[in-house]
């Protein structure tokens, strides 16, 4: 190098070469991959194989479980079951796990309590069966003893995620929107530290009116024993689908259809009262 260089100073740096990962195209790991974003599918068998089938003469498919018995004695209503098992197993409960790993347990008496001071809070206000509220509490302790004062009251509560922020129209923000405009402007219930935030989405998205009720001041100082009467046809709460769009639909969920869901678990799994869930 200094030969060719003529005598000037030159350096050597050693340098690790680092080759630049092969490509491969979609082709060269499916075999059967087709340009055109098709079924991989061969489409002549398939057409044979459809041809060799008379459906005329093929029994339609059916499935069925068999028939689901339910014990008679056996609450019709999550009214009813709440009542039941706070009564019947006062020791057991819901064990709620916050984000740092936190427990905190609420047996299922306390919790009926608490929901009959919520309920309290809810008559106070005028409000009646059938009636919809949002919820949007982000501790879970007192966001089940609102959602169960509402079901008490015979009113349908939906829970809406909170939001990161309500600053602008994020994702969450605007499902919120459209699941108000949905329901006909319900009152929200949230966490004290979140009203003024809901309270300002009238000027950030247009929510003009928005009812924003402290979940704080719910808990009303009197239990009240005036609980709704609920048919196992009424609606218990809304269920939100997804909302890719950003328009979700609600899914009424009635109290027929919860209970027969819990009792199919029950048969199925061999669920009992010495066993928890993970939700």
């Amino acid at each position: 190098l200094r030969k060719a260089t003529e005598g000037t100073q030159i350096e050597v740096v050693r340098q690790e070469k680092r080759l630049a990962p092969r490509t491969l195209h979609v082709s060269d790991v499916a075999a059967r991959w087709r340009s055109d974003m098709s079924s991989s599918l061969d489409e002549d068998l398939v057409q044979a194989e459809a041809k060799e089938i008379d459906e005329s003469k093929v029994a339609p498919a059916y499935s069925n479980g068999g028939p689901l018995e339910i014990d008679p004695e056996l609450p019709t209503t999550l009214t009813q079951a709440l009542i039941r098992t706070a009564k019947l197993h006062p020791d057991k409960g819901v064990m709620f796990i916050d984000v740092e790993g936190n427990e905190d347990f609420m047996p299922y008496a306390e919790l009926l309590e608490n929901a009959k001071h919520m309920l309290a809070g809810f008559q106070a206000l005028g409000m009646k069966p059938e009636d919809r509220v949002m919820l949007q509490v982000d501790n879970l302790r007192d966001h089940f003893t609102c959602f169960w004062g509402a079901v008490l009251n015979g009113m349908v509560p939906v829970t809406v995620a909170v939001a990161p922020t309500y600053q602008d129209t994020n994702a969450v923000v605007t499902k919120l929107y459209n699941t108000w405009e949905l329901l006909d402007h319900p009152p929200v219930v949230t966490s004290p530290h979140l009203v003024d935030a809901l309270e300002g989405l009238e000027s950030v998205i247009g929510m003009k009116g928005i009812r924003v009720l402290d979940v704080e001041s719910l808990k009303h100082p009197t239990a009240s024993e005036d609980i709704y009467d609920a048919k196992p046809e009424d609606r218990v709460f809304f269920q939100l689908t997804s909302g890719s769009t950003g328009v979700p639909k609600g899914v009424q969920v009635h109290h027929t259809s919860m209970v027969t869901c819990l009792n199919s678990l029950q048969s199925i799994l061999g669920m009992s009262q010495k066993d928890s869930l993970l939700y």
